[in-house]
């Protein structure tokens, strides 16, 4: 009976099913939060799985509406800058590690303040 696709452990195997559909979302929730071993010693979901995974996605689709801006509204609590957002940000990115670099550079100023000669531009000769 353990070696059955279906051997009542309540795990959930994606050969379980000739559906290709039902055992395609079996395989995304195990790459979305993980899997445990059935009495096959295969792998599949349980229903601790199967509720996190649901839970994550109400928690996403709850998260994506955020970004829809009511009407009469300006912004949102997720869309800061209105629908500038997203265009902001992809400005943000071009320049996150040169700002992630500056503040790595004043912590080591902090830490020795000799590392601040060290660290000055050199003028182009």
């Amino acid at each position: 009976m353990a070696g059955s696709a279906t051997n009542g452990d309540g795990i959930i195997t994606p050969d379980a099913t000739e559906e290709k559909e039902v055992s395609e979302f079996i395989k995304d929730v195990m790459d979305s939060v993980g899997t445990v071993m059935d009495a096959s010693e295969k792998l599949g979901i349980g229903e601790e799985q199967l509720n996190l995974f649901l839970q994550e996605a109400k928690d996403y689709l709850n998260w994506i509406s955020e970004k829809k801006i009511p009407e009469g509204k300006t912004k949102t609590e997720i869309m800061i800058f209105g629908n500038e957002t997203p265009h902001l940000y992809e400005i943000f990115k071009d320049v996150e590690n040169k700002i992630d670099e500056y503040f790595l550079q004043c912590a080591m100023v902090k830490f020795d303040e000799r590392t601040a000669i060290r660290m000055r531009l050199k003028e182009k000769v």
